[in-house]
């Protein structure tokens, strides 16, 4: 449901809002719904096929509805009060699992948004005969905040670890609050150095309050500097070795003789609202036949943008045999398998299976990152211009090291 109420005619339907390419006119988007409907609008793949409308449950990949995953956001609307899109809150949990700090530290910070980490006031709900206050100031009930972060006796780490920073809200309600309003402000990696700050905090906490001093709290911030200094040292280390048990290959492969091979990509741009899409055919010398640069104004997930650029490739290229290739393992699945969910995804690969029936030999295959560099290029390309780019028989020059690199020989 959109916020805002469009300024058109009643009669009108939402196909007055899609343009003649296929795509949303974004003009008209922009002149009839506010800048925040706008956004989610684009986020919505359109089908250029015909077939009935659905309804789709967004917050699952298979597009249904489950007791457990309606929970999972209802607590999210709890936590954050007055929130009418629970979007951003799913994304922002996706993006927190996906740091890079050791898995029982997520755990940690996990817990302690959602409350359920032992405090002494949360202990006393479970019945444990205690006070609620405090072991540290004796001065007030134990919460999670508090512990974390509030307490007067960490009034030097905060000050230490967020000195010369933009001021945070003298008050929050939860610790989950405080944490969306820091990675507001902070990047990635120092986000990552706050969660390992109030996991040792925490455990500073719980060393005095079962009677060891070998944890100091005044420690904490260069303790927490130690620490993910040398996770990440490690990290790096077992990465170097996984690349050298890989098997070696060192260029994108050819295909066979008399065959073609379609390369594909799409690169999303969140703060521009747009997509580039980046389309490479070559033949089994390695030269290019054709090459494209294009961009859509859209705000599509990742998975999403990638079916769109397998679609975009096929309304590129129509001869046959070719070969199709995308460096989105769970796409390429879906497709060869002959998956049908009831989601945004599937109206895609509506499309994409109906125009592959259509055609002779042409089959889409799975490949890595570093053999789809010149799709990308193209696709990043496309974020810096303004209109779709063609070329017959050549390319432009931010594929040019790729091309001669992958040439056979």
């Amino acid at each position: 449901m959109v916020v805002s109420p469009p300024k058109m005619n009643e009669q009108d339907t939402v196909s007055c809002l899609i343009a003649s390419s296929g795509s949303w006119n974004v003009p008209l988007l922009k002149n009839n719904f506010s800048i925040e409907d706008v956004n989610l609008i684009l986020q919505i793949p359109i089908c250029l096929s015909q077939r009935e409308d659905d309804i789709i449950w967004h917050y699952e990949e298979n597009g249904q509805f489950y007791v457990k995953s309606g929970y999972w956001i209802g607590r999210g609307l709890v936590n954050i009060e007055g929130s009418s899109n629970p979007g951003p809150m799913v994304s922002w949990w996706q993006s927190f699992w996906k740091t890079r700090i050791p898995i029982k530290i997520k755990i940690f910070v996990w817990k302690a948004c959602h409350d359920w980490i032992p405090t002494m006031v949360n202990i006393a709900r479970r019945g444990v005969p205690t006070d609620g206050l405090c072991g540290s100031c004796m001065n007030s009930n134990e919460t999670t905040l508090p512990s974390l972060w509030d307490c007067d006796k960490l009034k030097h780490i905060r000050g230490e670890w967020w000195h010369g920073r933009n001021p945070l809200r003298s008050k929050y309600s939860n610790f989950f609050d405080l944490d969306c309003d820091i990675s507001c402000l902070v990047n990635s990696e120092e986000m990552e150095f706050f969660y390992v700050l109030v996991w040792r905090i925490w455990f500073c906490r719980n060393s005095k309050l079962h009677g060891c001093q070998t944890c100091k709290v005044d420690d904490v911030v260069r303790w927490s500097e130690a620490f993910l200094a040398d996770f990440r040292s490690k990290e790096k280390r077992n990465m170097r070795g996984g690349v050298r048990s890989n098997v070696v290959i060192t260029c994108w492969k050819p295909p066979e003789c008399g065959d073609y091979k379609a390369n594909c990509d799409a690169v999303v741009d969140r703060r521009g609202n747009c997509v580039g899409f980046g389309t490479v055919i070559r033949d089994s010398t390695g030269a290019v036949l054709a090459s494209c640069s294009q961009i859509m104004e859209a705000n599509f997930s990742i998975k999403v943008a990638k079916l769109v650029a397998i679609r975009k490739c096929l309304l590129f290229y129509v001869d046959s045999p070719c070969v199709i290739e995308s460096d989105e393992a769970t796409v390429v699945k879906w497709i060869n398998d002959g998956d049908r969910w009831n989601s945004d995804c599937d109206i895609i690969l509506y499309d994409i299976s109906t125009m592959i029936s259509n055609l002779h030999g042409v089959t889409v295959r799975h490949v890595r990152k570093r053999f789809n560099k010149a799709a990308h290029a193209l696709a990043k390309n496309a974020l810096g211009i303004s209109e779709d780019a063609f070329w017959m028989e050549e390319y432009p020059d931010c594929i040019s090291k790729v091309v001669h690199a992958d040439m056979p020989g």
